[in-house]
């Protein structure tokens, strides 16, 4: 926070260096009072908080992110618009010339433009970048075949002060880090990154389980904490492939800090440190700059995840549905089959005790053995998918419901914005309509406002007026357009993750499938040839 008092020249000062070098220059003011808002909040906007070194420097660091100011983005925003004319106009050169700029005007028009609905500005910011911060440059940041392991986990009995819990192992390849955390460092760690990182999309965690205590007992679930470590493991690889989350502190510390003393100690420092009002300046981008762009095309995207998302869960819950109601239907079934099996021995003991045909025991076996193997083959399907499948559609719904929450999340910014900004351009409205310039919350800081003919020149008076309420609607906008592009973006990078991770469980349940076909058929085959050895001795002998 900076708390400077200028002398009236100091001020003069640097209001004329701001009038030289932004307003003569042709530059977007809202854009760079927003940009100065950015760097220190509301005190940003007021010159007195700033030294004329310090103002020198981000008005330089404004101008390289902004180009030639408004002359040069109107000559860049012409020829993006120019450039689709003339792909129309090459494409339909045969027509006449002026279908063909009926045409090109036509597909302009349609093209997504964010000052569309504000056709007086009323002040809301028509920047569509800002500046905020990159991530720290680490010992990780570099390396992109991370892998990490959680196999192993041990029990730990309760103390006179302490419950029983499960320690997991982690190793983190190719640091070859390995240490151990518990269940409440792991939903820690998550809570810590949903709280800081809530721009990034952050998988869920199992659930804690009630009866821990029991399971770390004498008889404690192994198949459980088995598939609780591979959770984790998956939850962690998800976390190291983010390239912004990858480079926090916290992870890193997560991972590399052997001492479990040390690493509760930096737990407790840092849930002391209060979580911070967002603040997109202060977010990290891979380049340090953010894109708050907002178009109708990206809104209908942002429709797409969000219709995609509840249409995959309901699926899913289909499927949930029909794997349960399946699993009675083959527990059922293997049993019947074991039972078939089991009556076929009995045959097959009937027969020898009264001395059948030699044929006869040997089929009753074969029968016997061919209905044990199908019943064996059908529990095999059971575990591939209650085991495998199971798990691998759990992981997929946890990874829409966490998509699902930043939809959620997106769309209340979204509504919030668009309602600030209608009221306020009703509010606006109204007051030019009534001229009482006495409640239009002026800047009494802004020196370009002419208070003597401001009242007639209506765009003037829309943009300038409730300075207060302008920037606050100004904040909701940068916010949700930077949430609007994270969550594209984010959407973008897990389509192509979570493709490589269909296919590789994908592949792995059609191994195993495969290697159970295969044990199958190879015992039917047996069978088969255990019952023409014999047919072909009982024909030997009737000859």
């Amino acid at each position: 926070m900076y708390n400077l008092k200028m002398s009236a020249d100091d001020t003069q000062e640097k209001q004329n260096y701001l009038r030289q070098n932004i307003m003569d220059a042709g530059y977007d003011t809202n854009a760079f009072v927003d940009f100065l808002m950015e760097k220190k909040g509301e005190e940003g906007a007021d010159v007195s908080n700033w030294s004329l070194p310090d103002l020198k420097d981000v008005v330089q660091e404004f101008i390289a992110l902004n180009g030639g100011g408004n002359n040069a983005y109107e000559d860049n925003n012409q020829q993006q618009q120019q450039q689709p004319q003339q792909q129309q106009q090459e494409k339909y050169e045969s027509n006449e010339t002026n279908n063909e700029q009926k045409e090109n005007k036509q597909q302009s028009q349609q093209q997504p433009q964010y000052n569309k609905p504000y056709e007086c500005n009323y002040g809301i910011l028509t920047n569509n970048v800002i500046h905020c911060e990159k991530p720290a440059i680490g010992e990780i940041s570099n390396c992109d075949n991370i892998q990490i392991k959680v196999g192993d986990y041990e029990k730990v009995e309760g103390k006179i002060f302490s419950k029983a819990y499960v320690s997991y192992v982690v190793k983190t390849l190719p640091f070859n880090w390995s240490v151990k955390r518990r269940f409440s460092d792991f939903e820690w760690l998550r809570q810590h990154l949903v709280a800081n990182y809530s721009y990034c999309l952050i998988p869920s965690i199992p659930k804690k389980s009630k009866n821990i205590t029991k399971m770390v007992g004498a008889n404690y679930d192994n198949e459980f904490l088995a598939k609780r470590s591979r959770n984790f493991e998956k939850f962690l690889n998800y976390i190291i492939i983010d390239p912004i989350l990858k480079n926090t502190q916290i992870v890193y510390d997560f991972l590399s800090m052997t001492k479990d003393d040390e690493f509760q100690k930096m737990k407790k420092a840092v849930d002391k440190v209060k979580n911070p009002v967002f603040s997109a300046s202060k977010a990290i981008t891979i380049d340090g700059n953010a894109n708050i762009e907002i178009t109708d095309n990206k809104e209908k995207y942002l429709n797409v995840i969000k219709d995609g998302t509840i249409q995959n869960e309901n699926t899913l819950k289909k499927i949930n549905a029909t794997i349960k109601a399946l699993k009675e239907d083959l527990i059922n079934a293997t049993e019947k089959l074991s039972d078939i099996s089991r009556n076929f021995t009995l045959m097959k003991d009937n027969a020898i005790k009264f001395n059948e045909n030699n044929s006869v025991i040997q089929s009753y076996a074969e029968m016997s053995s061919m209905f044990e193997n199908f019943s064996l083959y059908l529990s095999r399907q059971r575990n591939l998918i209650f085991v495998d499948l199971r798990e691998y559609f759990k992981l997929v719904k946890n990874n829409f419901r966490s998509m699902k929450d930043f939809v959620h999340k997106t769309e209340n910014l979204k509504n919030t914005f668009y309602k600030s900004f209608k009221n306020l351009k009703v509010k606006k409205e109204d007051l030019f309509r009534k001229q009482e310039v006495n409640k239009w919350d002026l800047d009494p800081k802004d020196t370009s406002i002419d208070r003597n003919s401001i009242a007639s020149n209506k765009n003037l008076a829309l943009e300038k007026m409730l300075h207060k309420e302008t920037l606050q609607v100004n904040y909701q906008k940068v916010v949700y357009g930077f949430y609007l592009n994270r969550i594209i973006d984010e959407h973008e990078r897990m389509r192509l993750i979570n493709g490589n991770y269909h296919l590789k469980n994908c592949l792995k349940m059609l191994e195993i499938e495969t290697n159970n076909c295969t044990n199958f058929v190879s015992t039917l085959a047996d069978n088969s040839s255990n019952l023409r050895k014999n047919q072909k001795i009982e024909n030997t002998n009737n000859e």
